[in-house]
């Protein structure tokens, strides 16, 4: 496994990434989730439905943590964000894809 403190995000983002890890290794499906707003497939999922995650998520960061991680994943010029890419960027998701361990929600 890489040593993702050596990949160059800020702080505040590579302790995202590691709760979203922890979260997922207790069980909660957060790829499912995306997928389920995704009707299209494309990896992309509405910008408030991505924000309504993150606060139902209830992780401990103030509102403008939350805005840089949404916007940090936005595509520009539109209403969706990449949740794919952030999924990729914290590590999960050629886990859950190539180890199938979170299909069963």
């Amino acid at each position: 496994m890489r040593d993702r403190e050596s990949d160059g995000y800020p702080k505040s983002l590579q302790s995202f990434f590691h709760m979203i890890r922890l979260l997922i290794k207790r069980g909660l499906n957060i790829e499912e989730y995306c997928r389920h707003r995704d009707p299209d497939n494309r990896g992309l999922m509405e910008k408030r439905q991505f924000a309504s995650m993150l606060r139902k998520l209830s992780l401990p960061f103030g509102a403008r943590e939350l805005t840089e991680i949404k916007n940090r994943y936005s595509i520009i010029n539109s209403d969706v964000v990449d949740y794919e890419a952030m999924l990729r960027d914290a590590g999960v998701l050629d886990q859950t894809e190539v180890g199938g361990e979170m299909e069963g929600e």
